[in-house]
């Protein structure tokens, strides 16, 4: 199937949620797509952080005979760039999303192709998209280069984070065996701990009722947890308690979602809430008492997700986040992420492109610049582009 095939539309996000909300679950489903290219983990975005739906739109593609072959959410933002008025395309994320995604059942290429073509057809200005979180070296990281060089519109990159995985067929014990020697003494001291029932109970949440009995458990111990006082725990943020709150009422009942607590001595101290999807499992936020770090609670935790998640047939634990000390010691496999910006062909959208190329030229060059000709330089280019983006405009 060529890029011309398909059937193209952008619509707001009320009108296409309405009508295709159920097509896009099945896309999904059938896909095996990362969880936050679901409609479930979109709704959670959408409220938590109280989008405005004005700013909000979908690109969609359907092939002849009408089935949903892609969507793509995306937000417009309104910025100033040199004193004149641009409006930025950004995919809908914030920080917990997982690696930045395309849900479509055609190849990455074919896919991009198929957004870029629409984008530019759209009636609205835009003059670049900021992409977070993409895989470098993915194939979706290779489609949006392929995409830029072949409309030549410009493109930026900078670095992200780095998500530890553990990819593992078999069970914790064996990969416990593979381990160095200090490795395989602390893990399974801290096996011992979790599986005494004298002092350590570990409850497991799967269903709706029962996630919501964790959830208040959850907040508990993130209120009494190092990142409280960070300003990075659920109890810090509303926006973040909200966005959890709709994750637990969204994906709950499809089975994917599970909430774990460790009790010592019958009180909660460490919790986890982990999500399921095929073969892998992602973790998604985790916290612990703080006043009982001696004792290593969130480490006891994490040692009995990971045995009971690769003894029911999980491949593949994905930390997500950043590539923290306690992740690194289970694995040194790692996601490298990038954020990309790709601008619009308009004449505008180029000398932004323009700009940014020899700003970047002033930070990295080790040799002397002729700075007065620089500044006449960058002068001209405000000037033109101020120009013509009133014409694109």
């Amino acid at each position: 199937m060529t890029p011309s095939d398909p059937t193209l539309q952008i619509q707001p996000w009320q009108d296409f949620i309405t009508a295709h909300e159920a097509d896009w679950l099945s896309l999904w489903q059938r896909t095996g797509a990362s969880p936050d290219l679901s409609p479930m983990w979109m709704h959670a975005l959408v409220v938590a952080h109280s989008v405005d739906a004005r700013q909000l739109h979908v690109v969609s593609a359907r092939g002849a005979d009408g089935c949903l072959m892609m969507v793509w959410p995306f937000q417009t933002h309104a910025r100033q760039v040199a004193r004149v008025p641009v409006v930025e395309i950004a995919p809908v994320q914030n920080i917990f999303c997982m690696h930045a995604g395309l849900l479509s059942c055609l190849e990455a290429e074919p896919s991009v192709a198929l957004l870029m073509q629409a984008l530019r057809r759209w009636t609205q200005p835009w003059h670049w998209l900021e992409l977070a979180d993409l895989e470098a070296g993915s194939p979706l990281h290779r489609a949006w280069q392929a995409a830029s060089k072949a409309g030549r519109h410009g493109l930026r990159s900078q670095p992200g984070e780095r998500p530890p995985y553990l990819p593992h067929q078999g069970s914790l014990d064996e990969l416990i065996a593979a381990g160095s020697k200090k490795f395989r003494k602390k893990i399974r001291g801290l096996l011992r701990d979790v599986r005494d029932p004298k002092t350590a109970r570990v409850q497991w949440y799967r269903e709706p009722q029962e996630l919501a009995e964790y959830q208040p458990l959850a907040l508990s111990i993130e209120a009494r947890s190092w990142k409280h006082a960070a300003g990075s725990a659920i109890t810090s943020r509303d926006w973040e308690a909200a966005f959890y709150a709709q994750l637990i009422q969204r994906f709950g009942p499809t089975g994917h979602l599970m909430g774990v607590v460790l009790f010592l001595d019958g009180q909660p101290v460490a919790h986890s809430l982990e999500l399921r999807h095929g073969t892998r499992t992602f973790g998604l936020k985790s916290s612990f008492d703080h006043t009982l770090a001696k004792q290593s609670p969130g480490h006891m935790l994490l040692v009995h997700v990971l045995d009971t998640c690769f003894a029911a047939g999980c491949r593949e634990y994905d930390f997500l986040g950043k590539d923290e000390d306690y992740k690194l010691e289970w694995t040194d496999s790692v996601r490298r992420h990038l954020g990309l910006r790709v601008y619009n062909d308009s004449f505008s959208s180029q000398a932004l492109a323009m700009m940014d190329r020899l700003r970047k030229a002033t930070r990295l060059s080790t040799y002397p610049l002729p700075t007065n000709g620089m500044v006449v330089a960058m002068t001209v280019m405000e000037s033109t582009l101020e120009s013509g983006a009133r014409l694109a405009m």
